[in-house]
């Protein structure tokens, strides 16, 4: 799936999830591609910090910030491996528990057609699927199933509150996102 950023002049190809992209086995051509778009940390979620749930990593461009990441001026994506089955409704109740924690009423009722829409897409996942969000200042927001295009939010403001759930004040692991922005404790 090629996907073209105008805005930052990217030429992406998503690494739809981090098996086999993210990690060490990276395939030439997609890294290739990804010219100034690189995955930048890599981190294995863990329900309760045992079960583990999936493998997940942030692509951003080289001289990205990543504590600017919400801020909406560069692309990136944040890409999933599922080692488990996970059903569409525990998929849907975790986004919705996060949304409420990070976003006010008016936020969440601001975007609940865009969530609506994106929730509507989503569908339960088998052990090796992988899915990527991209979000990109000039197109928006995208979610990739296995390399397929699911559907396409071209509101911008939607992802700065949706990648919340993972980078919010109260995101679903502080251990994830700090790894993720490889956040230092001082």
């Amino acid at each position: 799936m090629r996907l073209f950023c105008s805005h930052t002049k990217y030429l992406l190809i998503i690494p739809l999830i981090i098996s086999g992209y993210a990690f060490s086995s990276t395939p030439m051509a997609v890294s290739q591609s990804l010219d100034n778009l690189s995955v930048t940390s890599e981190y294995r979620y863990k329900y309760n910090f045992l079960l583990p749930v999936y493998d997940i990593s942030l692509s951003l461009p080289n001289d990205a910030d990543p504590n600017q990441l919400l801020e909406g001026s560069y692309p990136f994506a944040l890409n999933f491996h599922y080692l488990r089955p996970i059903s569409k409704d525990v998929v849907i109740a975790s986004a919705e528990y996060a949304l409420k924690k990070n976003l006010s009423q008016a936020e969440l009722d601001s975007i609940k057609p865009f969530i609506d829409t994106l929730h509507t897409s989503y569908t339960s996942v088998k052990k090796s699927d992988r899915s990527s969000l991209f979000y990109c200042p000039t197109q928006g927001f995208k979610f990739l199933l296995n390399d397929a295009l699911v559907t396409s939010i071209p509101n911008p403001r939607f992802a700065s509150h949706y990648f919340k759930i993972w980078f919010g004040e109260d995101p679903l692991s502080q251990s994830l996102k700090k790894h993720l922005l490889d956040l230092n404790d001082n």
